[in-house]
């Protein structure tokens, strides 16, 4: 599968969010180069929407969208017949099974926990399905309403459920995650995340870096030598002493 470039990236903003839903506050994505390429950064900067990068404070939700890619990405290999197929011509009918299937992490569709009910797929359609052929349309505008009813009940529940899941999650990887603490003062060594990589012939680390600052989670806000805060926080899994 090809890279994605920057312009693919704000091509996908403007169709599959922006013209969708609306403006969002945030975009939250990791600190691969095309989210955090400057084009990205001002196309968002010029309509209002602040970018947040997750994966240098918070590791542990790599995991969780890795999750999801490698379900799409497993259903991507099952529908190419050649590997000089198009893969952009399946993605869309992926990402509706995906988005109409229920979640391990929720119990629920992404489709239902947006507009509150179920999508009715194209294969009730035609043949049409028990469902398709006996409920009315008052029927189906009263389910409808008490849908929307229950949706913030719905989106709580799967909340909660998503929440025990993560919390799991948090303490199988800490579990493996050697302890170490950063004091304000100490020089250490960050590795280069996003734009700051250079290829993978570049130094695994980058410094030395002075912590400024140090929060709770094991988070540490860095300035270079002369002072310079650097944007952003950083997590201890990407931080080492450094020895001069």
């Amino acid at each position: 599968m090809s890279s994605i470039s920057a312009e693919q990236v704000k091509i996908f903003y403007w169709k599959k969010i922006i013209c969708r839903f609306g403006l969002p506050k945030y975009i939250v994505s990791d600190n691969d180069t095309q989210f955090a390429s400057e084009k990205v950064v001002e196309f968002c900067r010029s309509k209002g929407i602040q970018n947040t990068f997750i994966s240098v404070e918070h590791p542990q939700a790599n995991r969780q969208a890795e999750s999801a890619n490698k379900v799409i990405l497993r259903a991507l290999k099952r529908r190419l017949a050649s590997k000089g197929e198009a893969w952009v011509a399946h993605i869309s009918p992926i990402l509706w099974s995906y988005h109409t299937t229920p979640q391990s992490s929720t119990g629920e569709a992404p489709f239902t926990m947006v507009y509150g009910s179920d999508a009715m797929i194209l294969v009730e359609i035609n043949p049409p399905s028990w469902r398709r052929e006996t409920i009315t349309q008052e029927e189906n505008n009263r389910a409808l309403e008490e849908n929307l009813d229950m949706i913030e009940e719905k989106r709580e529940r799967a909340h909660f459920r998503e929440f025990a899941i993560k919390q799991r999650a948090v303490r199988r990887y800490n579990s493996r995650v050697r302890q170490r603490r950063f004091q304000e003062g100490d020089l250490v060594l960050k590795r280069p995340m996003g734009r700051d990589k250079e290829g993978k012939f570049a130094a695994n680390w980058e410094g030395p870096f002075r912590v400024q600052e140090a929060f709770k989670g094991g988070a540490y806000r860095l300035e270079t030598m002369e002072g310079k805060i650097l944007p952003r926080t950083w997590n201890v899994a990407n931080l080492k002493f450094y020895y001069s």
